[in-house]
């Protein structure tokens, strides 16, 4: 879930209108160099939409955004990293800062390819669509924006990019792709470690279950009826018992 804490468009509220234009993009400045269609815009223009942003901050495992809800905001990762995962919950990159989430969703109008959720705690800057349409649409701008986003080149851009995602995330939902995925989270397991719900810790628990019982048997026998003599065949099973309690 999303923190409940303070808002960041709450703190920057405080701030006079330039100084917070200016401390954005001063923050924002490697972003906004990539970023569809700002890294054309005036000067001005750039400026206005950085009044727009709110900073929020995400915690571990909080959730931006969940695969199929519309790409109604552009997310600018300052700090921290986010993970994205398929329909499947299956993780399949990692956006760390200084790049954008969800701009091709954002920019072609569309949902979003993927469920974002925050690796470690976060700090991102949002820009919600219908802030940057007033903003077009006040810098008299919406003739620019559309011939900009309907330019092959350009075009071609963000569709390359929403295809690249589908066509990851069509792979890792096959299932020769998930065994592999499998396997690698398998292989990265410490030895000696046994998981849960898994058939050799079954075997496990069942072999300690006889053992204590066989002790359970033994010790009270020992104590009433034998003779204090112990067999070689005697001997090594309670060898055998005695190192499987010790590890």
């Amino acid at each position: 879930e999303k923190n409940k804490g303070v808002k960041g468009r709450d703190l920057l509220s405080y701030l006079p209108r330039t100084f917070k234009a200016e401390l954005s993009m001063e923050m924002l400045q490697n972003i906004l160099a990539k970023s569809f269609f700002l890294k054309d815009a005036t000067d001005n223009f750039v400026k206005e939409i950085s009044n727009r942003l709110s900073l929020e901050t995400y915690l571990p495992k909080d959730t931006l955004f969940v695969e199929g809800e519309p790409g109604n905001i552009l997310f600018f990762v300052s700090a921290g990293a986010i993970d994205c995962f398929t329909s499947s919950s299956v993780k399949f990159r990692s956006i760390h800062s200084g790049n954008l989430v969800g701009e091709a969703s954002f920019f072609l109008r569309e949902t979003y390819l993927f469920t974002a959720v925050a690796s470690d705690s976060c700090e991102i800057f949002e820009l919600n669509f219908k802030d940057f349409w007033n903003e077009v649409l006040k810098n008299s701008m919406a003739t620019t924006f559309l011939n900009y986003i309907r330019s092959e080149t350009n075009l071609e851009t963000l569709v390359k990019e929403k295809n690249d995602v589908e066509k990851m995330m069509k792979n890792l939902n096959s299932s020769k792709m998930a065994r592999m995925m499998s396997t690698e989270e398998i292989s990265a397991i410490p030895k000696g470690v046994i998981l849960p719900d898994t058939a050799l810790r079954f075997v496990w628990d069942f072999v300690a279950f006889i053992s204590l019982l066989i002790y359970a048997i033994i010790i009270p026998y020992q104590l009433s009826f034998d003779s204090g003599t112990v067999g070689s065949l005697k001997f090594f099973c309670y060898l055998v018992l005695d190192i499987f309690f010790t590890i």
